[in-house]
């Protein structure tokens, strides 16, 4: 497992439009992208070609707002995002916005994130630049490099 960070801007995945501004460790082939709670707008760069991206967002505002251009998204509240619906699926990258959780739940979100990362998968984290995924998952800080 890596923590993918493009710079050390925790909205540099949003602001990322080519696959090479996501490091080395993407290749070329397609890749399954869970992006976890980053709001209403496209990621960009993971609707180049190569790439599936599916949103699990917080608000049903946000899942209309994707829908309404083209992307596809599930709706969970916020304390269900500790047991997502992926019981035989491993995504390739997961890009987690820890910002948009409480403290108290960013522990089962974190676990569940990790949990949901195909083995050789890649874990980007937005919404902090001191985010310290030990901390919040003991199982993910045994992970990181």
């Amino acid at each position: 497992l890596s923590n993918g960070s493009p710079g050390q801007d925790p909205s540099g995945v949003r602001k990322c439009w080519q696959r090479s501004c996501l490091g080395g460790d993407i290749s070329e082939i397609h890749r399954s992208a869970i992006l976890l709670a980053t709001g209403k707008e496209r990621v960009p760069v993971f609707h180049g070609p190569g790439f599936f991206p599916l949103y699990i967002v917080t608000a049903d505002y946000e899942a209309q707002a994707l829908f309404e251009v083209g992307a596809n998204s599930l709706w969970y509240p916020p304390e269900r995002f500790q047991d997502l619906p992926f019981t035989d699926f491993a995504a390739d990258m997961v890009v987690l916005d820890v910002g948009s959780f409480p403290k108290h739940l960013l522990g089962g979100v974190v676990t569940e994130a990790v949990r949901i990362l195909a083995q050789q998968g890649i874990l980007f984290v937005l919404g902090s630049t001191e985010f310290d995924i030990s901390l919040f998952s003991p199982q993910a800080g045994k992970l990181v490099a």
